[in-house]
């Protein structure tokens, strides 16, 4: 009799024991092991490959792997909800920062809210091969090359340096005025300025493409056409900045 008790004891608890061990945490790795696979939404962009993170691993900028500027997460992360709050805050502000977003990929919307001359701020957009930021829009009224018209530094009557994305007012009232491109521009920055005293005929106004082509040219141009308006793009290293208006 004995025997039989026993045996129906170890019975009856048996499925009890079956469940519980299986839902140990030594054997949860088993059953959820392994490493994610990210992939971009489009496939047949031959830059946008798909990358892994391992279990107990973080993807982003300060870890070993950094795929992304955001803070992607593997298996197994504690406290992982702080870290998704803050990717959404990133995204939210899309990256805000005087300083551009790191790694980079096409798609992607910064806005650099040290851009623009009057400092309101600049919403730029990463382009298709992912070698350069496009002017979406500014944080103030604007032009055709994305940020606000406004006085040169110096009231634009001195010679002085452009920073992509602006729109200058040149004063050549008193003396010729040059303005110095930036040193290195990126495709698809694009600068613009116009003869606000209507005095380039009498001072002309000179930009210097700093080491870059402008009009297939390294040399210095001058404009001596009154009242005039003109935009430059940069085009990359073979053709330089162009004149686009």
């Amino acid at each position: 009799m004995l025997f039989v008790d026993l045996l129906s004891q170890f019975l009856y608890y048996k499925p009890y024991y079956k469940y519980s061990t299986r839902i140990t945490t030594k054997e949860k790795p088993t059953m959820a092991a392994g490493e994610y696979i990210i992939n971009w939404t489009d496939s047949s962009d031959v830059n946008k490959v798909p990358f892994t993170i391992q279990p107990h691993q973080i993807d982003g900028p300060g870890h070993s792997n950094s795929n992304t500027p955001l803070q992607l997460h593997g298996r197994y992360i504690v406290n992982y909800g702080e870290i998704v709050a803050e990717n959404f805050v990133k995204l939210l502000e899309n990256f805000s920062s005087g300083t551009a977003p790191s790694p980079t990929t096409a798609g992607m919307l910064w806005f650099d809210r040290l851009g623009g001359s009057t400092g309101d701020g600049v919403l730029r957009v990463r382009n298709a091969s992912n070698t350069g930021w496009v002017e979406v829009g500014s944080g103030a009224s604007g032009g055709g090359s994305g940020g606000p018209w406004g006085a040169a530094p110096g009231g634009g009557a001195v010679d002085f340096t452009a920073t992509s994305f602006n729109n200058y007012f040149v004063d050549t009232t008193a003396a010729p005025v040059t303005a110095t491109l930036p040193l290195t521009p990126n495709i698809g920055d694009v600068i613009g300025f116009t003869d606000v005293s209507g005095t380039f005929d009498i001072n002309n106004f000179y930009v210097n493409p700093n080491g870059r082509l402008l009009m297939s040219d390294p040399a210095n141009m001058r404009n001596n056409v009154k009242y005039s308006t003109f935009r430059l793009c940069y085009s990359g290293a073979t053709y330089g900045w162009r004149i686009v208006a």
